[in-house]
Parts: C-alpha cells; structure tokens; sequence
C-alpha cells in the first residue's frame, strides 16, 4: 500500500481524537510524536527519543477490491494509534492513552497477541473497565486462542487493582459469553473455560455464586475435576465459608491429583477440624520445601507444642462450650482442661493462660501464638507474641515478625499509638522500624496453566514477581 494511503488515513484519526493530538507540521511543547511513514513500516519518535515502528505488512494480506483497500488502511492507521497510545503509557499518560487505544479498536483490528494483551491491560489501568471489557470479548469472539489467552491473561492480572463491584462485574460479562457458548453447542469449547474465570472473578465477594460456578464449569469441561487445582479453588471457597469439612475432601482430591500447594491448606483446614495430628504432619511434610512459609512454620511449632502438652491428637472441637467455660473462670487448672477437653484452639482460654503465664514470669509465646490460630487478625496477641518471641524463641522472631504484619501489623500500631501512652508510642515505632526493615513479600506468585491437546494435561509454572528473574526465563530481553 503506497505510504501517502497510509499518511492520509493517520491523519484522519489523529484529527478525529482533538482532546489527545494535534498534527502540526513542527514541534509544539516538550511532549511530541515524529513519524515516518514508508511503503512497509513506520517508525514513530517520542520528543526525539524512545521509538516504536510498526510493520504494516503484518496487519492483512494484498487488497484485491477498495474495500479491502479501505479496511487494510483501516487497520494500519489504528496500529499507528496502538503504538502512540503505548508510547504515551510508558510516560505515565494512561488516560489519553487509553482513549486513543479505544479508538484504536473502533477503527482496525488486533492481530497480534501480545500487542491484545498490552491494550486491555491499558484500558484497565485507566479505568476505562466497560472499554476493556469490551476489547475482550471481541478478541474471545476473534476464534483466535492465542487473542483469547493474552485478553483473558491481562484481565486476570489487573484484578488486583479492581474493587469488588468491578470484579464481579467482569464474572457477569464472563457468565454471559459463556452462557453463549453452551447455548450455541461450544463449538469452540470455551464455555467451561469462561466459566471458571467467571467463577475466579466472583472468588469471595460472592461465594455462593462461585461454587455454582465451579460446578458449572466442571459441568461444561469434566476434565476440570481431574486437575487439581479446580479442587483446591474449590476448597479455598468452601474453607471462607467455614464447610471445613468439604473443604477437607476437595483439598485431599487435590493433593491425590498431585497438587502439592494444597498440601499445607490441607494441614491448615486439618487443623481447624480438630484433626491435630494429622495437620502436623502435613505441616512437617513440606518443612523447607517451596511451599512452606512463615505462618506454616509457626503452626507447626505451635501443634508440636500443644498435641505435646495437652496430649491431644484429634478432637471433635466443642467450640461454643469452651468459650462458656473459659469466659467463666481464671483457674489456669480449669483452663488447662478446657483446651484438653473441649477445644484445643480456644482463643480465650489461651489468652487468659497467656496473661496468667506472662504475670508469674513464665513462658507464655505459644499461648499468644495460639490465640492468633483462633482469631488471625486479634493485633494484641500477635503484638504479644512478636514480644515475647524475642525473649522465648529468638529464632522465630523473623518469621513472628512477617506473619503479624500482613495478619494484623497496621491494627497493633494503631493499637499502640491510640493509648496515649509515651512508652506505647515508641514502641510503636520501634515495630514499625521493624516492619520496614523485614523484606517485601511482594505480589502473590501467580500459576501460569497451559492445557494441552489432551485437557487432563496440564502444566503449571508459579511465576513469582517478587524475585528476580533467572537467565533460563528470560526471552531476548522482553
């Protein structure tokens, strides 16, 4: 196609988006595009610096008739707006950006996967959800995989930047594509795909919902209850909804299918079920694996302690009973029976046996330790704990340390702070020094999934983005 075709179509859509650009024959301010537009590529500058070229054979085949003249112009002139668009985010610019991106999509298509990816993650950075949404569903409905895998990636990866109601509003757009898909007999097998990620979107905000969801995917695609980590998503939800019980069965299923991140949510749903013993060797089992981390560490020191002390292996957790008990009595003998007899994890018998122990100069970390079990997010037991941690068990300090600040690390310096008391105060700031010092956990590592030409082959990789990437997962500097 002859670059003066080319030419004439930029300016035509550069014209068409006045709020973002203006074509002047010369540069007006600091921020400003230079193109170059030849017969097979153009190559766009930012103020004289950073470039981006587009190859516009690359866009669609020879023209046979003005109207494939028309759309191949088309497409090319929007690859143009694609490529100011990204250039314009690389300099913090997401709303134009995203807008001419939008208008990007209205005028041309996307054929290239990675360029799909990079568009709906922009318009989901500036906000711009229906837009987004929008680019999805026509890269779904394109009948390219590779289109639909880097769509739906980006969407994935911008959940954490959505509020509930967004998110949930992403599930009702997936619901709906995948409703059309089964209605129209799946020809493409993606019903149960789509249903599963409407399923991930809803996760807690409606998890109702999201078990149904679960079901119906597994419905649509069966391979889904032979990978295991549909068991374990699963059980994650049944778990919040306190079904502990279900939630045992679907992580042992994932476990049996050979998902060993369920191995510890397993021991941890294990361990809420009264079943003491069990979890701890679960809990020992992954010990220094890639799976352990800082809150496994201190429940399996915790178990170890209390299965020794009380001489509990399993109980059936009388949970309201121990409450009653222990809400009426400071008898640490009383107390004591209590734990052995009605509820091993009851957090007001520990924490009145923690206060008991710290007053007559006795050890009193696990009993801390232990009322963080019962209520994860109490800031005064897991302020205690991280203090006594360092008088008891100096080699658990780091792993205290972690684990208080992500469970409830803000809520025990307010705590702190809100007593008016000088002493209070600085050791408040003392901890916040602390929680400053510990390194960034960082994203959660997210679990890329490829499915093969048989659906019960799955491969999972955990990329983890808070470390560095090693030279064996780098591609030519992308």
């Amino acid at each position: 196609m002859a670059c003066t075709r080319i030419a004439a179509e930029v300016r035509r859509l550069v014209l068409q988006n006045p709020q973002v650009l203006q074509l002047r024959p010369y540069p007006v301010g600091d921020l400003y595009f230079t193109i170059h537009i030849a017969a097979t590529a153009s190559v766009m500058w930012v103020s004289g610096g950073p470039s981006a070229t587009v190859h516009h054979n690359e866009h669609i085949g020879p023209p046979d008739n003005d109207k494939e003249t028309q759309h191949m112009a088309e497409t090319i002139g929007a690859a143009h707006l694609l490529g100011i668009a990204g250039m314009l985010a690389r300099f913090s610019a997401l709303g134009p950006a995203a807008r001419l991106a939008a208008k990007a999509l209205e005028h041309g298509t996307i054929g290239d996967p990675r360029t799909a990816g990079e568009t709906v993650a922009l318009l989901f950075d500036a906000g711009r959800l229906d837009d987004a949404l929008d680019a999805v569903g026509t890269f779904m409905h394109s009948g390219d995989p590779e289109l639909t895998e880097s769509a739906l990636s980006a969407t994935i990866w911008a959940t954490g930047r959505l509020d509930d109601d967004q998110t949930l509003k992403i599930a009702d757009r997936l619901e709906e594509w995948a409703d059309r898909h089964a209605a129209a007999g799946d020809p493409v097998g993606m019903a149960g795909t789509l249903t599963y990620n409407a399923a991930n979107f809803c996760g807690r905000s409606d998890r109702r919902r999201t078990l149904r969801l679960y079901d119906l995917a597994a419905e649509r695609d069966p391979a889904y209850r032979r990978r295991g980590y549909w068991h374990r998503e699963k059980a994650g939800i049944l778990f919040h909804c306190g079904d502990y019980a279900q939630a045992v069965a679907r992580y042992q299923d994932a476990v049996d299918l050979g998902d060993e991140r369920s191995r510890p949510l397993l021991a941890d749903t294990l361990l809420l079920t009264g079943q003491y013993a069990n979890a701890l060797s679960l809990f020992q089992e992954i010990e220094g694996t890639e799976h352990d981390q800082p809150e496994w560490l201190l429940k399996r020191h915790l178990l170890a302690h209390l299965v020794a002390t009380y001489g509990v292996r399993e109980q059936d957790r009388q949970s309201q009973r121990a409450r009653e008990t222990a809400g009426a009595t400071d008898d640490p003998d009383v107390l004591g029976r209590v734990l052995a007899e009605y509820d091993l994890l009851c957090g007001h018998a520990h924490w009145k046996l923690a206060q008991y122990a710290y007053d007559h100069a006795a050890p009193s970390f696990e009993q801390f330790l232990a009322v963080t079990v019962a209520e994860p997010d109490h800031p005064a037991a897991w302020l205690n704990a991280l203090l006594r941690s360092f008088a008891e068990h100096p080699e658990l300090v780091p792993e205290v340390a972690k684990t208080a600040r992500r469970m409830a690390g803000q809520q025990a310096l307010d705590m702190l702070l809100a007593t008016g008391d000088p002493e209070d105060h600085e050791l408040a700031q003392r901890l916040d020094t602390l929680f400053h010092s510990l390194p960034d956990d960082g994203p959660p590592p997210a679990e890329l999934r490829q499915v093969g030409p048989n659906p019960e082959d799955v491969i999972s990789t955990r990329l983890d983005f808070s470390k560095p990437l090693t030279p064996d997962q780098m591609d030519d500097g992308d």
